[in-house]
């Protein structure tokens, strides 16, 4: 949703003119009837989304506004129409779309009606010819701070294709990363009321599993290249400053073949998000979409429809490199303390968890460092691990 966000955002301070780029003076208000639409549709049979939002105030970015009760469908060139049902979170439209209407060369166009009556509706975009992924490597990366002499270490991954032949020339990559990790304590000790400790020590909750959408765009272009061949192009640099690597990590890389404009759509979304100033002090880039108003079709809307022909991969590797972890020291309390601390749990968050340090000798530590799934994790195995 992050992706979507920086979407409003930037629509929230962008007018959409004809491919150009200007300079922009930056309004923190806005025009806060502005419309936000944003939809795709893919060669993947299921559930095809569509968001509608209003745009977003800079000084006040984290108020979603989301425009529900809309009318909204999908149609191909051949007359089917698809309609979508309001789903959640508000404002996200889903419409089903079978397998044999997602063939290459279908061509589809998005139709919304707002509650107020305003109706618009998009070019329309062709699902074009994506080649399959060759390879997905990984490599061993220095990451420099602004302190000079200090380096930490990332693994960068890289993706290579061949788009030669009759294939699209415009890609983006969604990435979703999957990723174990352990707790720093099997449990044993615990407080239920009285401070038990059991003769055998359990890992029920040491080994957890998380796994999210890279908030970050990556698009390339083939236009320009004589064979249309890309090789090891540069994806995402994940740091071992989180604990993501610290077990086993896992990338699932979506390769979308798209239309040229909405390659120049998201390709100047990548760079606005790559600035490394500030929000503030970004110079917003302006890009005209293809959704238009129908009583003026030369009013264009911000945001965008397109169509992407999807390839996928997994890559899963053990980098075997030290990785920043949770602090799990104890707190070096008196027994007293520790009673003292303990009685302030009520029972419905038992059991408390304590290390051990001895025989009737015990300490506290954030509970985290025993239950995995306290770091956002779940315990339960992913079918490919």
């Amino acid at each position: 949703m992050r992706v979507i966000r920086l979407i409003i955002l930037s629509f929230s301070f962008a007018a959409l003119v004809t491919g150009c780029i200007y300079p922009y003076e930056l309004d923190l208000t806005g025009n806060m009837d502005d419309i936000v639409i944003l939809g795709s549709v893919t060669n993947q049979e299921g559930y095809q989304y569509v968001w509608v939002s209003r745009t977003l105030p800079l000084n006040n970015p984290e108020t979603a506004r989301p425009v529900t009760d809309c009318v909204v469908s999908i149609q191909d060139d051949q007359g089917n129409v698809f309609p979508c049902s309001e789903a959640e979170p508000h404002g996200k439209y889903a419409c089903w779309i079978p397998a044999e209407n997602l063939g290459i060369g279908s061509r589809f166009q998005l139709n919304v009606t707002l509650p107020d009556g305003r109706n618009y509706i998009s070019d329309y975009e062709e699902l074009l010819a994506c080649p399959p992924i060759e390879n997905l490597s990984w490599e061993i990366e220095p990451i420099y701070t602004q302190e000079t002499y200090i380096t930490h270490q990332g693994v960068r991954f890289f993706v290579t294709t061949d788009a030669s032949e009759d294939y699209a020339q415009h890609f983006r990559w969604v990435l979703t990363e999957t990723w174990e990790y352990h707790s720093a304590y099997k449990t044993k000790v615990f407080y239920d009321g009285e401070i038990r400790v059991p003769d055998f020590e359990s890992d029920t909750i040491f080994y957890c599993w998380d796994s999210c959408v890279v908030d970050e765009v990556f698009t390339y272009s083939t236009e320009n290249l004589e064979d249309g061949k890309i090789n090891e192009f540069p994806l995402l640099l994940v740091s071992d400053q989180t604990d993501k690597l610290s077990v086993k990590y896992s990338l699932l890389v979506k390769q979308m073949a798209i239309s040229p404009i909405a390659y120049e759509y998201w390709k100047t979304l990548e760079d606005q998000s790559k600035q490394t100033a500030e929000l503030f002090e970004v110079q917003p880039a302006e890009i005209r979409g293809n959704i238009h108003a129908v009583d003026n079709e030369n009013v264009a809307v911000n945001g965008l429809f397109y169509a992407a022909t999807v390839k996928e991969k997994r890559i899963t590797i053990r980098p075997g490199i030290n990785t920043l972890l949770p602090v799990c020291d104890g707190f070096d309390l008196p027994l007293n303390e520790l009673y003292e601390l303990l009685t302030s749990y009520w029972p419905g968050q038992y059991p408390v968890y304590l290390i051990q340090e001895g025989p009737g000798q015990y300490d506290f530590t954030e509970q985290s460092c025993f239950d995995c799934r306290l770091r956002g994790g779940t315990v339960v195995e992913p079918d490919y691990w």
